[in-house]
């Protein structure tokens, strides 16, 4: 009570204007806190479950209509130096786009890639007065956020565009900081499946054949050339060792320094002479890896074939016949 009794009236009022001035921004703190919270319910709800493009097309359209912008859209980087992005998702005024290129020079998606999260809340176009897509759109602010995989690398960028100001920018940043998250995490997944397809693709479609083994040499992979020439089927193999091919041409010693290559340098090269399920023999050019998993601890092996008999044979022929000739001409030199 002395204290204020001490005060002065004016001291006392100023105490109470700051009082207020605190109440009223823990309520709107409280308030802003609560549209976060609605606002991120709706946005996980509304893309919970979907993967690939749905789930971007589903996230562009909810980020337009929950934060009130008139775009977003979600892209890639391209080109050999990134300086190029191509949208896998775009929405225009709730409603879903065809997806473009453009190139990434003196435009706010160049500062995004190159440092952090970039925040324009008007004044977009007198900024970067270069980027034509801007003016083309009438876009007045700018919120984007880079993507990164697992490595911290920048694969991609998550953008909002408005043509108006934006002014819930506390909400906008705290989504975007939870979403870009989620956004880089799909666009990383979607990027490793479609390198798999690729590489699926090749090895089923090569013209050599090849087979994948676990450390303990079990089959777990044999593409369609394997089949056509051992005459096992791929549910016949797997599961099973090379060793179904075995010819009996080799001694234990020449499969021990196969091992013993794979085992110390990680590969080996060499002929083998292996049997058919018809028991037919065929002598295959072979090279094993071994294959390293994302912790660069040896996984699988993984050797590359090509049948190389008919090849072997006519090299003997010429071989005996080359010493057919040498035999005559010898002889005739005698006579």
């Amino acid at each position: 009570m002395s204290i204020i009794k001490n005060k002065t009236k004016e001291q006392l009022l100023e105490d109470i204007k700051i009082l207020k001035d605190r109440i009223a921004q823990l309520e709107q703190s409280e308030s802003e806190h609560g549209q976060l919270k609605t606002v991120l319910q709706q946005l996980a709800k509304g893309v919970s479950g979907a993967t690939g493009d749905a789930f971007f097309h589903l996230l562009v359209q909810h980020l337009t209509r929950i934060l009130g912008v008139d775009y977003a859209f979600v892209g890639r980087l391209i080109g050999k130096e990134n300086d190029s992005v191509r949208t896998i998702a775009v929405c225009a005024n709730g409603e879903i786009s065809k997806n473009l290129e453009y190139d990434l020079a003196d435009s706010p998606c160049q500062n995004v890639i190159e440092s952090s999260p970039c925040y324009y809340q008007s004044n977009i176009q007198q900024l970067f007065p270069k980027d034509k897509m801007l003016a083309d759109m009438g876009v007045e602010s700018y919120v984007g956020a880079p993507l990164f995989d697992s490595n911290g690398h920048v694969m991609g960028l998550m953008v909002i565009l408005n043509t108006k100001p934006v002014s819930n920018i506390h909400i906008i940043k705290s989504v975007f900081q939870i979403f870009a998250a989620r956004a880089a995490a799909e666009m990383e997944r979607m990027q490793i499946e479609e390198k798999h397809a690729i590489l699926s693709a090749a090895v089923e479609q090569s013209t050599e054949c090849v087979v994948i083994t676990d450390l303990e040499g079990n089959i777990v992979y044999v593409n369609p050339v394997f089949e056509r020439n051992t005459g096992y089927s791929a549910s016949e193999a797997i599961g099973k060792k090379p060793n179904i091919l075995k010819s009996e041409k080799h001694n234990t010693e020449y499969y021990s320094k196969l091992w013993f290559a794979l085992k110390t340098t990680g590969s080996w090269s060499g002929i083998l002479i292996n049997k058919r399920k018809d028991g037919t023999l065929f002598e295959e050019e072979t090279n094993i890896s071994t294959v390293s998993d994302s912790k660069g601890r040896p996984a699988y092996y993984v050797a590359v074939k090509r049948d190389v008999t008919n090849e072997r044979r006519l090299e003997e022929q010429l071989r005996q016949a080359q010493k057919m000739e040498a035999i005559g001409q010898l002889t005739g030199g005698i006579a």
